[in-house]
């Protein structure tokens, strides 16, 4: 309803909802300035009274198609009917292009619209610097450069000046020896909204290891996870907590830095089950891994079995993207137990079939586990593309697909999720129908579930694996359903563990468990 309002990123996590473990969409409401009303744009607005942002909304991961959006946190102010809770939803650090702001003030903050009016509040956290007495005040007049912040009545003996809100840009004012992972995330504890970072050391200069790049285009062939940073979206507050105490890099600037770093016990408690395995450092490792799993040496010189990542078409479109790792909450590493795993399929190179999927731990005791599922030879598996031409070439769905897809709607498939499920591979991939004119509003329409070249589809998970069973019913008989495995090892598939954590694999290729 407000346009100033946005959300910069959506993030899956998992929280105990119910009871139960519940993998989730999580997005924070941030302030975006620019999309202020043409007529709120002054230095009064954007400083004092448009200050901060409100509130998060959550989603179970999980919906049923064609019916109507579950919520687990909603609304302004925030709700829920199932025990979540927000006592300060204000968001004054967060990944948006937040400038610097002057609270509390004479002014008063706009904490959240109420129907025609809205509700002010008084900033109370500790986050900022004193902008009195007026020596002060004059030198942030200098280091900020504008005049108004001298001349301005509405400052009083408490205000406190924020800036440097953006927390990527506030980690890396305090600790620019870091490199940071593309997706900070946040979080909910104790009523308040936290952000977490993944944090890197790295080098060029570790003895015969291969060179990659990260994503920002820097170039390493030394990289660990060795840092987990907390951010309190109310405060600003930046806790460095060390994860990886065996890295003497991070050992390193423990010692040049004394204080700056914090051992990893006295992470708050409620915030430990959060932390996650990263995207970026799996990518990287799956990536160097690709060419260096290969140990026999005419093998490896010849370059027989390579890998690569797969490119799924996912869209009606036919527009190819690369598949990135993913997460799910399934229970593969220990049967009856679900985990928080980050998941990417393997092809081979210049090839479309499945080669690998690959798995790492993000929940303890097995966080940094990692577990390669190696295609037995001489049995095709279908890799996302094939999967997906199999799907376009479906009569069933294609027909349905040329019936939605009419005048003034549009069809779009999601990113294809694939993992193992008993003694096959499980393809799953959601439908979406969407208006081909503005404004846009995607809405889940089927879930198109597939194995063993057999495909159908559903409106929901639990309907589209009851018809898999249906359908393949000789196969299926015994088997789990696709949320909970048989066992660690699926029988017909092949596991093999690479190195977790340290630098990206060397030149002699390791395989252990860490």
């Amino acid at each position: 309803m407000r346009t100033y309002y946005q959300f910069p990123a959506v993030r899956v996590d998992r929280y105990e909802v119910k009871g139960e473990k519940q993998q989730v969409f999580l997005a924070a409401r941030e302030l975006d300035y620019e999309r202020l009303p043409p007529g709120a744009h002054n230095w009064v607005n954007k400083h004092m009274s448009y200050t901060h942002g409100y509130g998060a909304v959550m989603t179970p991961a999980s919906q049923p198609g064609e019916q109507p959006m579950e919520w687990f946190l909603q609304g302004i102010p925030p709700t829920s009917d199932v025990g979540i809770h927000l006592d300060q939803p204000g968001i004054y650090y967060g990944l948006g292009a937040s400038p610097y702001c002057l609270a509390p003030n004479n002014a008063g903050e706009i904490d959240y619209p109420r129907g025609n009016e809205n509700v002010m509040t008084h900033y109370r956290g500790k986050g900022g610097v004193a902008a009195y007495p007026p020596f002060r005040k004059m030198l942030f007049t200098f280091f900020i450069r504008n005049k108004y912040l001298f001349f301005t009545h509405e400052l009083n003996d408490s205000t406190r000046i924020l800036f440097r809100r953006n927390i990527r840009e506030r980690i890396r004012r305090l600790a620019p020896f870091l490199l940071l992972d593309r997706f900070a995330y946040p979080v909910l504890a104790s009523g308040k909204i936290y952000w977490i970072q993944d944090a890197y050391t790295h080098s060029t200069r570790y003895p015969n290891a291969v060179s990659t790049r990260f994503h920002d285009g820097t170039r390493l062939n030394y990289i660990r996870n060795s840092v987990k940073i907390v951010v309190d979206a109310y405060d600003g507050t930046v806790d460095f907590y060390i994860f990886d105490p065996q890295d003497p890099m991070i050992c390193a600037y423990d010692r040049i830095y004394p204080g700056l770093l914090r051992p990893r016990d006295e992470m708050p408690a409620e915030l430990q089950p959060h932390v996650r395995y990263p995207r970026d450092l799996f990518q990287i490792q799956m990536g160097v891994y690709a060419k260096y799993h290969q140990t026999d040496p005419e093998v490896f010189y010849q370059d027989e079995d390579m890998w690569e990542f797969p490119a799924s078409v996912g869209t009606t479109q036919g527009v190819a993207r690369k598949i990135e790792p993913y997460y799910l909450t399934v229970d593969l590493i220990e049967p009856g137990r679900l985990d928080f795993l980050l998941f990417v399929p393997m092809v081979p190179m210049g090839r479309q079939n499945l080669r690998a999927l690959c798995l790492a731990g993000c929940d303890a005791p097995n966080y940094g586990k990692i577990i390669v599922y190696l295609m037995p030879k001489g049995r095709l598996e279908y890799g996302p593309s094939q999967m997906d031409s199999l799907i376009n070439e479906n009569t069933m769905i294609s027909e349905r697909f040329t019936l939605w897809d009419q005048t003034g709607s549009q069809v779009e498939r999601g990113r294809m999720i694939i993992l193992p499920a008993g003694a096959s591979i499980l393809y799953i991939e959601p439908v979406y129908l969407k208006s081909r004119t503005p404004p846009v509003i995607p809405r889940l329409q089927r879930v198109i579930m597939a194995r063993a070249g057999r495909i159908v589809m559903e409106p929901s998970l639990k309907e589209a694996y009851a018809a898999l069973q249906k359908a393949d019913q000789e196969e299926s008989a015994g088997e789990a359903p696709a949320s909970s495995s048989e066992s660690a090892e699926p029988p017909g598939l092949e596991p093999a563990d690479a190195s977790a954590r340290g630098s990206p694999a060397p030149e002699k290729s390791r395989s252990s468990t860490d």
